[in-house]
């Protein structure tokens, strides 16, 4: 794609597949937003390559880079009134949903995972929805659907889940929070 020239989007060029690398870890883990948000340091293990990559824009942020050479591995560069992900990755992206790194607890979801609750806490709808009492989604969120209409001020749940009751906190259009349970298969228009 455009000779692997990705500047004006994400402030990098492509130049060819990179080193194969092992672990991710957070860059400058004090001053960096993702990683005060994921409270995590390291990922892995990948067995994956990386872009070989040129920085055109120096204001692009490193938010993970391969723990052993140091090379970036997730880049973000602030454009307009909003921010660009860049993952650098040779492979399907799915391949950082693997994780036993040091600080992997069970059923860890990954790298992949983290990076793409940040990105959409940071871009939250009018509502939208987290683990009871918690400000971010847990596993219980995963079982139910979410469709919000702002123009009717409808809202529709449904729990995908044909054998348990699933309990989420809705965040609604007016700012509050309602803890709502949802039985098996059970819809609700609010």
């Amino acid at each position: 794609m455009n000779g692997g020239d990705l500047s004006e989007l994400c402030g990098v060029k492509v130049k060819g597949r990179g080193p194969r690398f092992y672990w991710g870890t957070v860059y400058d883990y004090a001053n960096n937003d993702f990683a005060q948000t994921v409270k995590r340091h390291g990922y892995g293990v990948f067995y994956s390559q990386l872009g070989e990559l040129e920085i055109t824009d120096p204001e692009t942020e490193t938010l993970i880079i391969d723990q052993e050479a140091f090379k970036p591995l997730l880049l973000r560069r602030k454009l307009g009134k909003g921010q660009v992900f860049f993952l650098n990755s040779w492979y399907y992206p799915g391949i950082y949903g693997h994780d036993c790194a040091g600080e992997a607890t069970t059923n860890s979801p990954g790298m992949f995972a983290d990076i793409i609750r940040y990105i959409a806490k940071l871009a939250r709808p009018q509502v939208f929805m987290t683990g009871k009492g918690l400000d971010e989604p847990d596993t219980e969120c995963s079982f139910i659907n979410l469709a919000a209409y702002p123009d009717q001020k409808l809202i529709c749940l449904y729990n995908i889940d044909f054998e348990k009751p699933h309990t989420i906190d809705l965040h609604r259009f007016d700012g509050s929070v309602q803890t709502i349970t949802l039985a098996p298969q059970e819809m609700k228009r609010l």
